[in-house]
């Protein structure tokens, strides 16, 4: 059951068109506790720290390095974008399809590697969950799975991503048939343009030079953070090394049509500068092999330093930029 308005959302009495597997969650747990006020105030926050697991197989399978794993964690939960959007209270709808999300597009790496039935099943399951829980996260499942299938094809691997495509659309008709009959499928154009995701393809109709202006309007979260640039830096020198375009290219598709979502920004500069620093970690063992085991927990001590300093680094900055807003 769903309402047909939303009183309280925005102005108020617009429709209830959202995806609602979050506020059933939230309901569910209203019905056995009698209390919404725990639930908004603890649960963004787990879901947004069970949310690092999926990130880092993610992580490990893109890359296989379990270095390139722990550090696109470390890099992600520092993000003041990410703790913004999935920790605070609106994260009840947000942080649970950003879990869906990361399994859905896990699996889907996992079956590129290691195909199998359930690789493709899991894939369309998650991809139907994020879909469920929030529109934005589902077209970011949509959008990496289409990428990456075009990106690097082969007839069975666009058999396969079709097959989950259509499981995880099959599984959000039970939301998406009751929302089109009460208010037309224009409602979901209007969610999209509402977040601004529209505006993207008429900006860029003006003209050639509004691609960079985009560019630099929606790299914000990374060009306010130094540390962030180097890192993504050093992270796309080292892909473009080994010939691997597919991540960068899908960051660059990003940039341009996910404006006011720095969240996705941010999460696919984690990996990109988690999988730089592996590098520069996994270059060093190689090049000193007889101190491998001395150099080995000595990078290990260097870690847990840098988790320190990022953490400082991130919340000092964050703080500084927060005043800075407010000063002015």
């Amino acid at each position: 059951m769903l309402p047909l308005y939303s009183p309280h959302y925005g102005p108020g009495g617009i429709p209830f068109a959202y995806p609602p597997l979050g506020l059933y969650l939230f309901s569910v747990f209203i019905k056995l506790t009698g209390k919404y006020y725990i639930y908004l105030i603890w649960m963004p926050p787990i879901y947004t720290l069970i949310s690092l697991i999926p990130l880092y197989y993610l992580s490990y399978e893109l890359f296989k390095s379990p270095y390139a794993g722990a550090f696109t964690v470390v890099i992600a939960a520092t993000s003041s974008d990410l703790y913004i959007a999935h920790a605070w209270a609106a994260g009840i709808a947000r942080a649970p399809a950003f879990i869906f999300a990361l399994f859905s597009i896990y699996f889907f790496h996992r079956h590129f590697n290691s195909p199998s039935k359930n690789n493709i099943v899991l894939t369309g399951l998650f991809f139907g969950l994020a879909l469920l829980s929030h529109l934005a996260y589902g077209l970011f499942c949509f959008v990496w799975i289409v990428c990456w299938t075009l990106l690097k094809p082969s007839l069975r691997r666009i058999i396969d991503s079709t097959i989950s495509i259509c499981l995880g659309l099959l599984i959000a008709l039970i939301w998406i048939i009751p929302i089109s009959s009460r208010f037309g499928g224009a409602i979901f154009l209007n969610a999209f343009n509402s977040h601004s995701s529209g505006d993207s393809a008429s900006f860029l109709a003006t003209g050639l030079s509004a691609w960079g202006r985009l560019i630099v309007q929606n790299t914000l979260p990374i060009r306010s953070n130094l540390l962030m640039m180097v890192l993504i830096g050093i992270g796309a020198f080292f892909l473009i090394k080994k010939k691997e375009f597919t991540l960068l290219l899908f960051y660059l598709l990003v940039i341009l049509f996910f404006p006011e979502n720095a969240r996705f920004v941010f999460l696919i500069g984690s990996l990109i500068a988690g999988f730089g620093l592996s590098t520069v970690m996994e270059q060093l063992l190689e090049i000193f092999p007889k101190e491998k085991d001395l150099l080995a927990q000595s990078l290990s001590i260097g870690l847990v330093l840098f988790i320190i300093g990022f953490l400082w680094y991130n919340g000092y900055l964050s703080c500084d930029n927060r005043c800075t807003r407010e000063t002015q």
